[in-house]
């Protein structure tokens, strides 16, 4: 359970948080100036807002981990994963005596991670969605028992002459992965550190700015009461933003009918 942030930002609806985010997208295409680039920002729905913004890895291991252990324990399952999985596709990594600054700029490496992230291995990045209709479905979709949802709001700056130790990456979507991360305009995030020339991940709480804080890596975390649920539900499936479209699978298809049958009645 996560305590109230710094992030925090209740709203009184739903409509609330729509409007500031189309705001926000809007804004992002404004700023132009030759030393800072403001990119569209990226939305995240969590079902309950006691829940902090935590990777997989973060959730399982509960402290910060160097880039390059982690990178030789993906690199060891390597061979079992080509051998094993029915993916076309076969992985060639880059030995893991490379040089840590080379490892997360190497895409073979970081769409093995995506990979690796979509079928269930723990993994530092976290996923996100270009459209805060989306991050909504996210947010709502599961009936869990909380008082409010969340959806959080990242806001990437970059600075062209700024070098950082701590930074959060956004690759962007010229990635190849699988094409649900295409019908749910996914984009992914991890969070690094350096310190004497090592690199770790660390949480991407502890390095975000507050929207008070200035023209930093800003994350808003938008409260929203989960009482808005069926009706937002409702929005979304007029906009064609259900189980199914979102994830292409017989599965969803079913799940979709049954929330038709039962909720929407």
């Amino acid at each position: 359970m996560s305590e109230n942030s710094k992030f925090d930002k209740k709203v009184c609806s739903y409509e609330e948080f729509i409007e500031e985010s189309i705001i926000k997208i809007e804004k992002s295409k404004e700023i132009k100036e030759p030393c800072f680039v403001l990119r569209p920002p990226l939305f995240r729905g969590q079902s309950n807002s006691d829940w902090s913004l935590s990777t997989t890895l973060e959730r399982k291991i509960l402290r910060e981990i160097r880039l390059s252990k982690y990178y030789s324990l993906i690199y060891s399952i390597v061979n079992k994963v080509n051998m094993l999985s029915n993916y076309k596709r076969k992985w060639d990594l880059p030995h893991p005596s490379i040089k840590d600054k080379e490892i997360l700029v190497n895409k073979e490496v970081f769409e093995y991670m995506v990979y690796l992230r979509h079928h269930g291995f723990l993994s530092p990045l976290l996923d996100w969605t270009m459209s805060p209709y989306i991050a909504s479905y996210f947010a709502f979709k599961e009936d869990v028992p909380c008082d409010n949802v969340a959806i959080f709001m990242y806001n990437e700056s970059v600075e062209v002459a700024d070098i950082k130790d701590t930074e959060i990456i956004s690759p962007g979507d010229n990635i190849e992965t699988h094409e649900r991360h295409f019908f749910q305009q996914t984009n992914f995030t991890y969070c690094k550190e350096e310190i004497k020339d090592e690199l770790f991940f660390r949480s991407h709480e502890k390095v975000c700015a507050t929207e008070e804080e200035g023209n930093k890596d800003v994350l808003v975390k938008y409260i929203i009461p989960k009482s808005e649920r069926i009706k937002v539900l409702q929005k979304l499936k007029l906009m064609n933003i259900t189980e199914y479209t979102l994830f292409h699978t017989e599965d969803a298809f079913i799940k979709t009918l049954a929330f038709d049958s039962f909720d929407l009645k």
